[in-house]
Formats: C-alpha cells, structure tokens, sequence
C-alpha cells in the first residue's frame, strides 16, 4: 500500500483546527476526517530522507498524539488496514445490512437500496470485512474484543455476501442504482441547467478556472452538472458540447500566442508589449502549469501545434530546471519567516524576505521554492526593482464576484 504523504496545506489545517475555538470532540472529528497519525508519521519520516525541516509537521504529530491519549483518536492498525473508527463504521454497516436482509418485510428492492446507501458495490464490501474476520476472529491466538458485538453477523458473512451477490445476479442492484442516479439528477436538474447555460453564454468559459471561480464551484461540481444534463437534457447537451469545441479551439490559439510571446522574449530579452523577460515572467506566463504531465503535455503541444518554437521553448525549460513545475507545492510564507536564511554570509531580515515575497506578489508569479530563490539572488545582487512595493499595491489575493446561485427546487 502506498504511503500518504502530506502537503504543507493539509498540516496548516491541523494546526489552524487545533487553535481553533471548537470542542476536542468537534476538534477530533476534523482530524479523523482529513488524516490519521500514520500519516503524519509517514510524512516526518520523508522530510528526514528529504532533509526538510518541517517544524510544522512535527506540531501536527504533536496535536494527533494529544488526541490519541485522551482517547479521541485512533492509530491507524496495520492488521486491519484503518483506525478503530473506521472498523467501528464498517461493523455498523454490516449490521444494518444483516437486518435489512432478515427483514421479511423488505422487498428485494428495498434490501438492494439498503446496501446501495452502505457500500457503491460488492467488491468494495467484500474487501471491507476479511481482514477482521480472519485476523480479528478465526486465524488469532485470541479473538479481538472490539469486534465481540457484530462476531455473530462477521462470522456469518459468507451468507451475507451470497444474498447480495443474488440481488445483482437478478439486476436487483443494477435496476435500484439507476432509480437512485435518477434521483439524484433530478432533485439537482435545475441547478445543473444554470450552471451548463452559464458555461455556454460565458465569454470567458474557456478560462475553466475564472469560470469556476465565477460561480464559486469546482470543476467536480461541473462534471457533476455536465452528467445530470446529458442524462435529462439532450438539446442543453448538444449546446454545451459545441461550446465546449468552440473554447477548446480558443484555447489553442491563446496558448499558442503565449508560447510565441515566451519565444521572443527567450530570443530578444524582451516581450512583444517591450516588457522585459526573465525566468519568473516566464514561469508567470508558461501554460499548462497545473497539468500533471506538465513537461510531457508541453512537448506534444508544441509538436502539434507550434513545432518552430520547440527548440526554444524547451531547451529553456530544460536549462532551467522547470520540467517538474507542476509538482512543486506554494511556499508556507509563516514557516518562512520562521527560518533562519543565511545569504552570503549575512542572514536574511523579515522585512528583506517580505520585499522578496511582496515582489512576487505584485508580479502575480507563483510563490514557490524555485521563484523565491529566483527573485532572493536578484535582491543580493541589487537587481531586484522594489521601489513601488507598497502595502498598497500588494493585493493578497483578488476578490471574487460570486454569480448568484438559484434555490434549488427539491
């Protein structure tokens, strides 16, 4: 199994709980639900491979063991692959589940939909109780106490097992699955309908991020939305599928105008407006940053599309060291003026990292390892412009206008 390692923003979170004015009980469930304290553990032990300080991440493996004494959490069990809450839900589920089959008053249907509020298919169900059953019951020196209340149901859970096998093999399952995605659709169908009109009278639905951010949701929620409509609306979804080609073909042709502005800069040291070219404007501008294939994705663009700038553009972002650009995780600005930074000798003033920090702020370059340590050398060797950095200028981040959501229609 692979081991969880957690980002910076996941450990702020459990520092940002801890200080929080909740209960431990309020404060436990938040924990419980964003890690467990092997992952904590797991990530100290890859900044010590990584020679990461990470003071933050040990503050968190502090707060989970807190909780862990006092009987609030958990630690994750190897022998059953979770924590005891998680054991504790999967043995409530199989109990109602148990029931609900018991019950000569249910119709299969009902049954079917029972299971289907548990688990979203058998194969999940079935791997979610052999590890308690033979490690925790049959093959063990002693049986494990915890699980004492559902042994009976455990125990008989080959049965179980068979008569939901039997509700499937008889489309049972399959038939309740479509009932409860119809469901869903249309208690949803009116807000899917304003968010795909939304997306195909948009100027700027191309720019996928801006138009999330217009409506205030997730890309998640607009796959969600996309789905509800092909199923119930076949005209709204045929729109949305030409406006969907229309921003594709607009989307090549920015990223192309992109790629041949960064190419006159690498070439000339200026772009076509005669603003001045660096690394950092570069990184600023070079598209697909977020794609998980970055360096991949960028040379069969550019193969594609644009193959006269190839050369240019990716000896550049070879001889720079971008390849893994979409990899590099935002630089925790508290941890960083918590540092100790020696520069040449002289170890960095606050107030020197904030003018670094703030510059690339009011450049709007993404605040990362590589970029700091850019815009760092340029501030030693006095080529770093900074007179107009002002706690005016600086804007943390730009407010959002939310586009009013309808009430949806139950």
């Amino acid at each position: 199994m692979k081991k969880r390692i957690l980002d910076s923003r996941e450990i702020r979170e459990i520092l940002n709980i801890d200080a929080s004015d909740k209960s431990d009980e309020e404060k436990a469930k938040l924990l419980n639900d964003l890690c467990n304290i092997n992952d904590i553990e797991n990530t100290i032990e890859y900044n010590k491979f990584k020679k990461i300080e990470g003071k933050n991440t040990i503050k968190a493996y502090e707060i989970y063991k807190s909780f862990v004494d006092k009987g609030l959490l958990f630690k994750y069990e190897a022998k059953y692959n979770c924590d005891f809450n998680e054991m504790k839900k999967r043995l409530d589920k199989l109990i109602i589940i148990n029931d609900a089959l018991l019950d000569e008053t249910k119709s299969d249907y009902q049954k079917a939909y029972v299971f289907l509020s548990c688990y979203n298919n058998i194969r999940s169900f079935k791997e979610s109780y052999g590890l308690f059953i033979n490690r925790g019951l049959l093959y063990c020196k002693t049986p494990d106490e915890r699980l004492n209340y559902a042994s009976d149901v455990l125990l008989n859970f080959k049965n179980i097992l068979n008569s939901i096998i039997s509700l499937d093999e008889r489309g049972i399952i399959k038939a309740v699955k479509y009932v409860i995605k119809c469901e869903n659709y249309n208690k949803y169908y009116n807000y899917a309908k304003f968010v795909i009109e939304s997306y195909i009278n948009s100027n700027t639905s191309h720019k996928k991020k801006e138009f999330l951010n217009s409506l205030g949701i997730n890309e998640d929620i607009l796959n969600y939305c996309i789905k509800i409509i092909e199923e119930l609306d076949l005209d709204l979804y045929n729109k949305y599928l030409a406006k969907k080609e229309e921003n594709y073909k607009k989307t090549i042709l920015r990223n192309e105008k992109i790629l041949l502005n960064l190419e006159e800069g690498i070439e000339t040291g200026y772009m076509p407006n005669g603003e001045k070219f660096d690394i950092l404007l570069f990184i600023k501008k070079v598209p697909f940053k977020n794609h998980p294939y970055f360096y991949d994705h960028m040379k069969k663009f550019i193969l594609r599309f644009i193959p006269s700038c190839y050369s240019t553009i990716i000896n550049y972002i070879y001889q720079n060291k971008l390849q893994d650009l979409n990899h590099i995780e935002l630089i925790d600005e508290n941890e960083l003026y918590n540092t100790k930074e020696i520069v040449r000798n002289h170890v960095m003033t606050r107030e020197e990292k904030e003018i670094i920090i703030n510059y690339l702020k009011l450049r709007r370059i993404p605040i990362i390892p590589k970029t700091y340590t850019i815009a760092r050398n340029m501030y030693f060797n006095n080529e770093l412009d900074y007179s107009n950095i002002n706690s005016d200028t600086i804007k943390e981040k730009k407010e959002l206008n939310f586009t009013l959501i309808p009430t949806i229609k139950q």
